[in-house]
């Protein structure tokens, strides 16, 4: 332990400055409750709170989440259990504190990952094991997110790890660990897990097999002392949110609130009521559920959640997926806990994918699956006995996407679009389930662009802004991938092109794909029928549209006034036809 202390000091020395006025995802609400609570020892919401978020970012708290509590209070609206851990942290180092803390979190996360599966391998595998579990996977990244994600993955480790390593390790371990031996490691651990529940419901499921289990081992008292400390940590945690903000649910309540440009108490003439209603205590299963709408959605959801460019397991979670084969392959070493927490993540996630089947990556555009974080660690623990030594190597294999991420972590957070313009991401299909809330759409010059009425997204750089919403440039000798959002399935597309220079030229649409040979200074035209599309939201329907092109001229050397620099291909003017 003394390890992972010098590690995130050193890590929190060496860590590059961030960019000004630069806040990620939910940042500016846990940074300015973080700051609350360290210097006002409260979580309302007042002038100072705003004075001291301008001081540090130089800019007002973008995205704030906030509360009315009555006539005359505000406050955060956002689980206090990350903030208020990392308080002391903050008042001692400032805003370096959340990063160290961070890193102390991920240490913790490695050195239970290791002594867990040292139970299970050779030390040597075992380490690799628990380095690549948290590095070759995308978890490792979010230690620069001032936000709970790493705490709530630390929080569900630790509930697992103290309540399963018992049952793996050696007599020598059990000798040298006494501590994590004794029964109370299960009610620490329901507590743990009872956190993470309070910090983010879904995690709620997650107690089910410590305390069947127990039950299933006739140990009748220690499951309903482990039942309470769950609910006790969980259910409590919810009281302590209802005595601070008037309400019982941190995202409920009619006077929940988000501020993007104006904020309260920094002009008088904007009452709170400006702010954007921000509930999200209720859902719309009643329409979600209905077979009509459930079960097309559910089909693409389980394949981008497997194989997706943005958010899927197998690109950013790779190391998980390698233990959770390796524990399919072996069925015979199956225990009945292994069981019950496979299928209780099984369950996690289709409940997951059931209800939020617009936003089950994390909602805002982030890095990977920002929502299984969380369930991620459950993956460690299927780890069965006698594991191949290869396996850990196999699980390093996820460095080859999450290591041009890690050596840019601030980038890659603040950028997350440039992540899958590359590499092994650009081979996986793009989640059109989830288009509104991919990584683009947090780039204005390249999300919801009109075109011809319907919505274009730019996945890369090899197509330019459209013009006159009505047509559009793709770069030369590039191969341009957008997703373009219609209000109903498309019957046709006609498509009228023009080249320069001569240029072959492939489109796709949907399921619909053709080719044209133009002549230098030449029109063509293709006619397609893309298909119905993914079911977005409603009637409307999203479509992957690729072009291709094999030439391309630079205007500004051919047109002597021009002062156009860009290499371009294919100009294209489109008409979509929609389905009736």
């Amino acid at each position: 332990m003394l390890a992972v202390l010098l590690l995130a000091l050193v890590g929190t020395a060496l860590a590059p400055a961030e960019r000004t006025f630069a806040i990620k995802g939910d940042e500016a609400t846990y940074v300015a409750m973080a700051l609350s609570i360290a210097y006002d020892h409260d979580l309302r919401y007042r002038p100072i709170d705003l004075h001291r978020f301008e001081q540090t970012f130089g800019t007002g708290p973008v995205g704030i989440f906030l509360q009315r509590v009555d006539a005359d209070r505000l406050s955060f609206a956002k689980p206090f259990v990350y903030p208020a851990l990392a308080a002391p942290f903050v008042r001692v180092g400032g805003l370096r504190g959340l990063l160290f803390l961070n890193l102390l979190l991920l240490g913790a996360i490695v050195w239970m990952a290791w002594t867990f599966a040292s139970a299970r391998v050779s030390p040597g595998p075992a380490f690799a094991l628990a380095a690549a579990f948290v590095c070759a996977s995308i978890l490792a990244l979010y230690s620069v997110w001032r936000t709970p994600e790493m705490l709530n993955t630390a929080l569900v480790f630790g509930g697992y790890f103290l309540w399963l390593y018992k049952r793996v390790a050696s007599e020598a371990a059990r000798t040298r660990d006494r501590w994590l031996m004794h029964p109370a490691t299960d009610y620490l651990g329901a507590a743990l897990l009872g956190l993470a529940t309070y910090s983010k419901p879904p995690n709620g499921l997650l107690v089910v097999p410590l305390v069947l289990t127990l039950f299933a081992g006739r140990r009748w008292r220690q499951a309903v002392v482990a039942g309470i400390a769950f609910l006790l940590f969980s259910a409590g945690a919810f009281a302590v949110n209802r005595a601070v903000s008037g309400a019982w649910n941190y995202q409920g309540g009619h006077d929940r609130r988000t501020f993007s440009d104006h904020f309260p108490y920094s002009d008088p003439t904007v009452p709170f009521e400006k702010g954007w209603p921000m509930v999200t205590e209720n859902s719309d299963a009643q329409s979600l559920l209905a077979p009509t709408v459930f079960v097309p959605l559910f089909e693409h959801n389980t394949i981008y959640f497997f194989f997706g460019r943005d958010a899927g397991l197998v690109p950013y979670f790779f190391p998980g997926v390698v233990i959770l084969l390796a524990w399919l392959a072996r069925p015979r070493a199956w225990t009945g806990w292994q069981v019950a927490i496979a299928l209780t993540l099984l369950a996690s996630v289709v409940v997951l994918l059931a209800l939020a089947p617009y936003t089950w990556n994390g909602g805002g555009g982030p890095p990977g699956n920002r929502y299984f974080l969380s369930l991620y660690p459950v993956l460690f623990f299927l780890i069965p006995a006698s594991m191949p030594a290869w396996a850990a190597g196999a699980a390093l294999l996820g460095l080859v996407v999450t290591a041009p991420i890690l050596v840019r972590p601030i980038a890659a957070s603040y950028d997350p679009w440039e992540n899958v313009e590359h590499g092994v991401p650009r081979l996986l299909p793009i989640e059109l389930t989830l288009v509104d809330d991919l990584p683009v759409r947090l780039n204005a010059q390249r999300m919801r662009l009109d075109l011809d009425g319907g919505l274009l997204y730019l996945m890369d750089g090899n197509a330019f802004l459209p013009e006159q919403t009505a047509r559009f440039w793709v770069a030369g000798a590039a191969r341009a991938e957008m997703v373009l959002r219609t209000d109903r399935a498309i019957a046709k597309a006609t498509l009228r092109l023009h080249s320069v220079v001569a240029n072959h030229v492939t489109v796709s649409l949907g399921t619909a794909t053709a080719s044209i040979d133009l002549a230098a200074d030449g029109n063509g035209t293709m006619i397609l029928q893309p298909g119905p599309g993914v079911a977005y939201t409603n009637d409307s329907r999203s479509y992957v549209f690729t072009v291709t092109t094999t030439n391309g001229f630079v205007p500004a050397e051919v047109e002597p006034k021009s002062a156009d620099r860009r290499y371009l291909g294919v100009f294209i003017e489109p008409k979509f036809t929609l389905v009736d």
